[in-house]
């Protein structure tokens, strides 16, 4: 492996792993609010103050600010965003797909969910299955070469081990990264034939 090769690789990588450091750091702290319980129980306190004072002066506002509370109240059990009339729909579909699904896996399937009916539904298109199922082998077959590139080159420079080591880390990465991206997709399908096994009994 020569030296120009190896420039060339380091010079892909090195871009690819700032960007992501960079993307990782501004999710967490875009997050940080929700990721703070003291935080979030130190808002929901200050909002029941508010209840409190507004109930007897104010009562068209107390009525607004308590839908306020359930909503903020419900993001903090679950981690979902939505609105008052929406929050039932959500614990009717939680109680209908079972145990075995969290909260955490209803927020990452959700983008798959129609709230429009009195319930929700799950619509997954034939593409969007088609894309899981693309980027799932693209996944494997990135980790599987991970594997090759390991033993590829056992002897050689410093300079060449650490440029393959690069090309494994990239190869595992973006093969986690293509099945982690479509894994909504996989939660959603699952939730869905769950949802149709409760409602053929």
């Amino acid at each position: 492996m020569g030296n120009d090769t190896i420039k060339m690789i380091l010079s892909i990588i090195i871009p690819i792993f700032t960007a992501f450091v960079s993307a990782v750091t501004t999710h967490y702290f875009n997050n940080k609010s929700f990721r703070s319980p003291f935080k979030r129980t130190k808002k929901l306190d200050e909002l029941k103050s508010q209840m409190n004072f507004y109930e007897e002066i104010d009562t068209e506002y107390y009525k607004f600010i308590k839908k306020k509370f359930i909503e903020d109240d419900f993001y903090l059990q679950t981690g979902i965003h939505t609105d008052y009339d929406t929050i039932p729909k959500y614990i009717e579909f939680r109680n209908q797909i079972g145990d075995k699904y969290n909260w955490k896996q209803i927020k990452r399937a959700r983008s798959y969910f129609s709230t429009i009916s009195e319930q929700i539904e799950v619509s997954i298109t034939k593409i969007e299955n088609i894309i899981m199922w693309i980027f799932s082998v693209i996944g494997f077959l990135l980790i599987f070469a991970a594997v090759v590139f390991i033993n590829i080159q056992k002897d050689g420079t410093l300079t060449e081990k650490l440029a393959l080591l690069s090309l494994v880390f990239v190869s595992v990465f973006f093969g986690f990264a293509f099945i982690k991206a479509v894994d909504p997709i996989y939660i959603a399908n699952q939730m869905k034939k769950s949802l149709i096994k409760s409602q053929q009994v």
